[in-house]
């Protein structure tokens, strides 16, 4: 199989976006400085093929500009607020438009009857899904893990179609949600569907080679 192209999930562009701005760094309890860097690093290179789903952009918009919203000033300090990210949004989409590219989903059926099946069909979970969930901190402190929510479904929906027109390739979904990535193999087998050629990469673990993204162990 030749060489990897990525598909970007939501919170690999608030990584990017946080590298630029420190409110996004104190606003994100996840962001891990290195982890950025590095993400920052992969967006903005030139060497592999990246997409950027249409419905992660509208995600990623909504979640950094109006989500959270800085009231604690008055009104020149949130036109302020609003400006300063939007410039550095709007670099982003200027990398992305012209390096990387929005992947539109562009099927005549919805992604969304194939996600309800995901986040609703409890045996997606085997016995070795399980016992990665039961594993993590947050089981052991609450007795409860995240597995899929429905963003996550639909994701994987782009990623299958994605894969769908490079049958050549090996299409990652390069995610910052450890839990996400290591579902992808799961899916893959449990669903006849899904298509073979997919992978999910955790951003967070450090890189096998420059630039590159690392497949959660």
């Amino acid at each position: 199989m030749n060489e990897s192209i990525y598909l970007i999930d939501t919170n690999i562009l608030v990584q990017w976006l946080a590298s630029y701005l420190p409110a996004v760094q104190s606003d994100n309890q996840y962001y891990q400085a290195q982890a950025a860097i590095r993400i920052k690093q992969f967006m903005e290179q030139d060497s592999p093929a990246i997409y950027v789903p249409d419905l992660v952009w509208a995600e990623f918009l909504g979640v950094v500009l109006h989500k959270d919203i800085d009231v604690s000033g008055d009104m020149d300090d949130l036109r302020h607020w609003f400006q300063q990210r939007e410039s550095f949004i709007q670099q982003m989409e200027r990398l992305i438009q012209k390096q990387q590219q929005f992947f539109v989903w562009s099927r005549e059926e919805s992604p969304f009857r194939y996600a309800n099946l995901l986040v609703r069909d409890p045996k997606l979970i085997d016995e070795r899904t399980f016992q990665r969930l039961t594993r993590s901190r947050k089981a052991k402190e609450t007795g409860k893990e995240k597995l899929l929510d429905g963003m996550d479904s639909v994701i994987l929906m782009y990623l299958a179609a994605l894969a769908d027109l490079h049958p050549d390739k090996r299409v990652v979904l390069y995610t910052g949600d450890y839990r996400l990535a290591s579902i992808v193999p799961r899916v893959r087998q449990y669903y006849p569907w899904f298509a073979n050629n997919t992978a999910g990469e955790y951003a967070y673990q450090m890189p096998a080679r420059s630039g590159y993204p690392q497949k959660p162990q």
